[in-house]
C-alpha cells in the first residue's frame, strides 16, 4: 500500500466522528469501480480497495452487483467490506482479510452483514449512483432498517488532506507535468494528428504510473467542441496543421485514485497571430490572477466575482466547452471535489464557502472569439497562506 495503515485507521476515525456529528451510529458506504474511476473514490479511501472486473456487468444468475463493493462502518470494530472480486491481495489492504467478503450475489451479502448487527438506521452513502434496482433490493431484504442518503458524508472528510495526500499530489504535479510537455511539444510542432498526440500524453503518464480518464484534444474543424471526437476525445483524422490553435488536458487519477487536470492551449508552429496569442494571453491570465489571489479564508464570492470581471473585460463569446463549464476552478482530490468556484458564486444565495490551508485545488476557464478560435487553461495547486504551491508546471506559453 502507498499510505501506511495508520493512515487509513485516521480516516476511519475521522468519518466515523463526521458519522456522530450528523446522529448517525453506522454508514453503508457504496463504491463503484471495475474500470471506471469516478465514483470509487470514498472506498478507495477507506480501504485501498478497486476491482479488477470489466465494468459493471449485467446482473444474472451467477452474479448481481459487479464493480460495486459496500463498506460498512460504526460499532467498535474495524470496518468490515462485502466486494465483487475474489482473491483480492491482501497487502494492499488495511483491512484483515476476515473482514472483506467476496459475494457474487453482492446485494444479498450487504442485505446479510447489515442483519447480523443491531442497525435500526443508517447512513447511506452513494445513493447518487447506486442503481435503483439495488437500493429496492436492499430495501426490501431490510424492512426493519431506515436507510438515510447521506451521499456526503466521506466527501465532506476527503476535502481535507492530509500530509502524506499533499506528498502524494506533489508526485502527481510531475507525472501530469510530464505528460502534458510531451503533448505541448507534440502539438507546437504539428505534422500529427489530435490522437497522436493525445497517444504521447496517455504513455507518458502511464509510464509514470497513472492512467487518464479523458485526453480532450480540439484543433482546427472540431475547435469549438470540447473534444476532437466525443467518444474518443480527439480524432485519429484531424491533422494539426500551421497556425492552428490546438486545446488540450489531460485528466484521470495520475497516481494512487487521486485526480489531476492540467489543461493548455498552444498555437502550432509558435507564435500564431497577435488574436490568436491575445485570447490564450488572456486565458492564462484569469487563472493565473485568481490562482494568486486564493488564500485560506478568502471567500468564494470574492474570486468568483474577480474572475466575472476580469472575463467581461475580455468580451468573450461562449463555445461549448465554457457552457458546460461555467466555472473558474474546482476541488481535486479522489475525483473533482466541492465547492465548484462558479460564476454564479459571486452571487451566493446560500452559504459562501471559504478556501483552507492544504487545500488542492484548481483554476480554469474557457474564452472564445468566433474569429480567432477558443483557448483554455487549467492549473493545479495547492492552497498556503504565503503563496499557493503550483504542481502543473507545464508553460503556459509556447511562443
Amino acid at each position: 500500500m502507498y499510505f501506511p495503515y495508520d493512515e487509513y485507521e485516521s480516516r476511519w476515525n475521522t468519518v466515523l466522528d463526521a458519522m456522530r456529528q450528523r446522529g448517525f451510529d453506522w454508514a453503508l458506504i457504496w463504491g463503484r469501480s471495475g474500470g471506471t474511476f469516478e465514483r470509487c473514490n470514498d472506498i478507495l479511501y477507506l480501504s485501498n480497495y478497486y476491482s479488477s472486473q470489466s465494468g459493471h456487468e449485467y446482473d444474472s444468475s451467477e452474479w448481481m452487483g459487479v464493480s460495486f463493493s459496500a463498506m460498512l462502518l460504526g460499532g467498535q470494530d474495524l470496518p468490515e467490506m462485502i466486494v465483487d472480486e475474489p482473491d483480492f491481495p491482501a497487502d494492499l489492504l488495511p483491512l484483515p482479510a476476515s473482514n472483506v467478503t467476496w459475494e457474487p450475489q453482492l446485494i444479498e451479502g450487504v442485505a446479510k452483514l447489515i442483519r447480523s448487527k443491531p442497525i435500526s438506521r443508517i447512513a447511506m452513502v452513494g445513493t447518487d449512483f447506486l442503481p435503483v434496482k439495488y437500493a429496492r433490493l436492499l430495501e426490501a431484504e431490510l424492512p426493519g432498517v431506515e436507510f438515510v442518503e447521506a451521499d456526503d458524508l466521506v466527501r465532506e472528510v476527503r476535502k481535507h488532506k492530509s500530509p502524506r495526500e499533499l506528498d502524494c499530489y506533489r508526485e502527481i504535479g510531475v507525472k501530469v507535468t510530464a505528460a502534458m510537455d510531451v503533448m505541448v511539444h507534440a502539438a507546437t510542432k504539428g505534422g500529427v494528428t489530435q490522437a497522436e498526440v493525445a497517444a504521447l500524453g496517455a504513455a507518458e503518464l502511464m509510464r509514470h504510473g497513472g492512467v487518464p480518464h479523458m485526453v480532450p484534444v480540439s484543433s482546427g474543424p472540431t475547435m469549438f467542441q470540447h473534444c476532437g471526437d466525443p467518444i474518443l476525445g480527439f480524432s485519429p483524422n484531424v491533422m494539426l496543421e500551421k497556425g492552428d490553435m490546438v486545446r488540450m488536458w489531460i485528466y484521470g487519477p495520475a497516481f494512487q485514485g487521486y485526480w489531476s487536470d492540467p489543461g493548455r492551449t498552444v498555437i502550432v508552429g509558435g507564435r500564431g497571430t497577435a488574436r490568436q496569442r491575445q485570447l490564450i494571453e488572456n486565458a492564462n491570465h484569469i487563472i493565473t490572477t485568481l490562482m494568486n489571489e486564493i488564500r485560506p479564508g478568502r471567500k468564494f464570492s470574492e474570486i468568483a466575482a474577480l474572475g466575472n470581471e476580469l472575463r467581461a473585460s475580455m468580451d468573450t463569446e461562449e463555445d461549448q466547452p465554457g457552457k458546460m463549464w461555467p466555472i473558474y476552478g474546482h476541488g481535486v482530490g479522489l475525483f473533482w471535489e466541492d465547492p465548484w468556484l462558479t460564476a454564479a458564486a459571486a452571487n451566493p444565495t446560500g452559504p459562501d464557502p471559504v478556501f483552507h490551508e492544504g487545500q488542492t485545488y484548481s483554476t480554469e476557464t474557457f474564452l472564445h472569439w468566433s474569429d480567432v478560435g477558443s483557448a483554455g487553461v487549467e492549473q493545479n495547486f495547492i492552497v498556503w497562506e504565503n503563496g499557493n504551491e503550483l504542481l502543473t508546471t507545464t508553460d503556459l506559453v509556447n511562443w
